[in-house]
């Protein structure tokens, strides 16, 4: 049977709905984000709330640690009651924590609004990206999960820029409108066809398909019909549980992978980055301005995530994370190098951490930054993927707090030098994984990507296959 192509007037629905779900990312990053261009302001005096440094590093590091929880939560909550209505409690969730913080300058209530909007944030993290590989077709998957880096962009962009401004006090009503306008507009969009389809609700889903492919002829969507099918008698036979993601070798492959990619995101030192990049720049010594420079950094952050969806369609994502691990791999030594330098010769090469983070944000916002998560909600059979993504979204977020927690003191200790050489030899091996240890899913079903991990077949005969369906369409 022949499927439909779709034409891009018919993939303007789910072009749509991958904007408007991935809006919720802008909010969770401006959670994140917000302790950049508040940090330098509130441990001055004159400030609505004076903090030492130890008390901004827990500011700053808390919705990390809570965004480990909120995976867990996710997990319990997405498959009874949708991926879609999952991020629309979030979103009131963030906007409770942003009122709170805005009434309140007691120290104790703002470390705990900061960590519940963390929890928000990594529920965010753990549906966004299920959402939109569910509702994608699966030669726009890649593309339209690297929506999610160009939307947490925005965020970084509009707290930075913002931030620089504005007070304390009107920092906050900015970052709350984020959530309150991922509400009004996710409303309008379907919620997920395998969601639906798995929770016996086929002509629901059936509608949802409809809505998202652009046409209305039902025989070309019976493949995808059929698979959902597979899917739900998956679950039925095969329970999601700890155990049968632990016990089961194809499922371990696939936290390998994902856990592993997940890891050397961390480890490339990109938090450190975005949390602290205006501090990062006053410590250099450089003439530029801390500001100005942070800002650039989102900038090239929001064009350089624009180029990755382009580029997520067109070239394999096995070369996609090498070429992100190399220029990762350079522009952190670079930076170590840096402040390695004797202050005579740094001062002549003030140019040169802008540069650095400039080279770096690129690098990493065309692989590693968006295609991971692409990669963790692509792998998993559809019993494991709430358990799965969770997991690994929970394990990225303690590697975050730790990171953004310790940082300063490690530095404080060992210099900056050190550091950034650490973060560029962490990408060594991250090139070396990527090589010769991560499959290729490039425009695979979900279902032909379990019979690449279970060992079923092998690329060969899957793109051999796909060039077939592509030929006879």
């Amino acid at each position: 049977m022949v499927v439909k192509q779709q034409t891009a007037l018919t993939q303007f629905n789910v072009y749509l709905a991958a904007f408007i779900a991935s809006f919720s990312a802008t909010a969770a990053t401006c959670v994140l984000s917000w302790i950049n261009p508040t940090l330098p302001i509130i441990t001055k005096p004159g400030s609505k709330i004076l903090v030492t440094d130890e008390q901004g590093a827990w500011i700053g590091s808390l919705p990390a640690l809570g965004a480990a929880f909120g995976p867990f939560l996710t997990g319990r909550i997405v498959d009874r009651f949708g991926r879609k209505w999952t991020i629309i409690w979030v979103m009131v969730l963030l906007i409770l924590s942003w009122g709170v913080m805005y009434f309140s300058d007691n120290m104790m209530v703002l470390y705990c609004s900061r960590f519940v909007a963390g929890v928000g944030v990594g529920c965010v993290y753990a549906t966004l990206p299920m959402y939109v590989a569910e509702m994608a077709p699966c030669e726009l998957r890649g593309m339209l999960c690297s929506l999610l880096q160009f939307f947490d962009c925005i965020g970084y962009l509009i707290e930075y820029i913002v931030g620089a401004y504005v007070s304390y006090e009107n920092l906050i009503v900015v970052s709350a409108a984020m959530p309150l306008l991922c509400i009004f507009t996710i409303l309008w969009i379907p919620e997920s066809p395998y969601h639906l389809h798995n929770k016996g609700k086929e002509a629901e889903a059936l509608q949802a398909l409809q809505y998202f492919r652009g046409y209305a002829d039902v025989s070309t969507l019976q493949r995808e019909i059929a698979d959902m099918e597979a899917s739900a008698r998956n679950m039925e036979v095969n329970k999601g549980s700890f155990t049968a993601l632990f016990t089961n070798k194809g499922n371990l492959k696939c936290l390998y992978y994902s856990a592993t990619l997940i890891f050397f995101q961390q480890m490339s030192g990109i938090n450190i980055i975005t949390f602290y990049s205006a501090t990062i720049f006053e410590e250099s010594g450089s003439s530029f301005d801390a500001n100005w420079c942070a800002i650039i950094v989102a900038i090239v952050m929001t064009f350089t995530s624009i180029l990755t969806l382009i580029g997520a369609k067109i070239f394999r994502i096995k070369y996609l994370y090498a070429f992100s691990a190399v220029g990762e791999m350079f522009s952190m030594a670079a930076l170590g190098t840096y402040f390695f330098l004797d202050e005579s010769i740094a001062k002549s090469l003030d140019w040169l951490p802008l540069t650095s983070l400039v080279l770096f944000i690129f690098a990493y916002t065309s692989g590693f930054g968006p295609l991971v998560w692409v990669t963790t909600s692509e792998i998993f059979p559809s019993h494991l993927k709430a358990l799965g993504c969770g997991l690994n979204a929970s394990f990225c977020w303690l590697l975050s707090f730790f990171l953004t927690r310790y940082f300063v003191p490690f530095t404080k200790t060992f210099g900056q030098g050190v550091a950034f050489w650490g973060f560029g030899v962490f990408c060594v091996f991250a090139l070396v994984f990527v090589i010769f240890q991560l499959p290729d899913t490039h425009r695979m079903t979900f279902q032909e990507i379990q019979e690449l991990i279970q060992g079923n077949k092998d690329e060969k005969s899957i793109t051999k296959k796909q060039g077939k369906s592509e030929v006879a369409a």
